[in-house]
């Protein structure tokens, strides 16, 4: 949501004089950013605008792929060969033309659409030539994991990319959640979802498609009482608080007990702290964008 806005007010400030380009590389950043939150039709326009600058700059060209693979990803709910094809090769342009963090980047755009295990292969290429970093490291692990159906490696990825990569850490909560219901395991599922759904406030009012489940296990009612509670207040206070009876607040922390699988206060205060400071940043961040990014007209 942040680089949406940034990018359209770059887009406004290079139209006119843009001297190397970077107003298409803008309005191309700015389409991967609509696709991959659903908005295609936006998406589709702002390609429109650099189809001639993707004709003669390598690094427009890339960046179209992405968010041209990613359109296609939306629209037809899964990855397809052919969007698999313009990430491969844009991720194969982009290391030819000696820009490797972008390749590992449009690589890494594979494992997030769901085809993994095309990306391995080159990873593990670039991993032999290119000096080590962070980012190719986290790649390679998080395609491994996938290709390989590697569940608690992927729980573990997520855990250490809370606070490094939140977007990553998010995604895979959610597929998590997806996994462990499907395999009936109420309690866990319910767990991983609202750490996603945690990690994905943290992201803004706009959520990539990949974290659209992230929804919160409880209640509106269910969350009101147990963050409550989590801070410290009893069940006299917050009933007070909201006008119902204590047994009412008994009866809707037991079913948040049941949920989320905790035996009492202090273990809910446990599972609840991650969310609490969360909380407490989104709220001192006050100059966030709004929800809804004004899109530049193409020209």
């Amino acid at each position: 949501e942040a680089a949406a806005e940034h990018l359209d007010e770059a887009a406004r400030e290079l139209d006119g004089h843009d001297l190397i380009s970077a107003r298409p590389l803008a309005l191309a950043a700015r389409a991967w950013a609509a696709a991959q939150s659903g908005d295609v039709t936006t998406a589709r326009a702002l390609l429109d605008a650099t189809v001639e600058a993707a004709a003669v700059d390598g690094r427009v060209a890339v960046q179209v792929a992405v968010a041209d693979a990613w359109c296609d990803v939306f629209e037809q709910g899964r990855p397809t060969t052919a969007s698999t094809t313009k990430l491969l090769d844009a991720a194969a342009a982009a290391v030819d033309g000696a820009q490797v963090l972008s390749g590992v980047l449009v690589l890494h755009e594979l494992v997030r659409t769901g085809d993994a295990a095309a990306a391995l292969a080159p990873l593990e290429r670039i991993g032999r030539s290119a000096p080590s970093s962070w980012l190719l490291s986290v790649v390679t692990e998080r395609a491994r994991a996938h290709a390989s159906d590697d569940l608690a490696g992927r729980r573990r990825l997520a855990r250490r990319l809370e606070r490094s990569w939140p977007l990553v850490a998010a995604e895979e909560h959610v597929a998590l959640g997806q996994l462990l219901m499907a395999q009936h395991d109420e309690v866990a599922a319910a767990r991983a979802t609202l750490d996603a759904h945690r990690l994905a406030i943290g992201l803004g009012g706009t959520w990539p498609v990949t974290v659209a489940a992230a929804s919160d296990p409880l209640t509106s009612r269910e969350r009101d009482v147990a963050d409550a509670v989590a801070r410290g207040a009893t069940n006299r206070e917050v009933a007070d608080a909201a006008g119902v009876s204590v047994r009412t607040v008994e009866n809707q922390l037991q079913a948040v007990y049941r949920k989320l699988g905790v035996a009492g206060r202090r273990e809910l205060r446990s599972l609840l702290a991650p969310a609490s400071a969360s909380a407490s940043a989104s709220a001192q961040t006050s100059t966030s964008p709004s929800a809804s990014p004004s899109t530049p007209t193409p020209t």
